[in-house]
């Protein structure tokens, strides 16, 4: 029994010092929580996709289109999700 709580307790210990970190550190945190989901992404995504990262020079106007609406789209997220405060400076 003295074993179970010794482990439970090396448990809570190890799950409190990210909670403690995010809570000291909020913004650099979703930073970094961002920047992985971001990575882990674009990892999946090429591994998912038909086509390769390199485009054959006659893609070259398609890849640039598709890389201008991904643009915007990624845009119009972030804008849908901050404040209007700081709607205004993204453009």
């Amino acid at each position: 029994m003295d074993i179970r709580q010794d482990r439970l307790s090396t448990v809570q210990e190890a799950l409190a010092k990210p909670q403690e970190f995010v809570s000291d550190h909020p913004v650099p945190s979703v930073f970094v929580v961002f920047g992985v989901g971001l990575g882990v992404g674009l990892v999946l995504g090429s591994l998912l996709a038909d086509r390769p990262w390199h485009t054959p020079p006659s893609n070259t106007r398609m890849a640039v289109n598709m890389a201008e609406k991904l643009g915007r789209q990624v845009l119009d997220a972030i804008n849908s999700v901050l404040p209007e405060s700081l709607t205004k400076h993204c453009g």
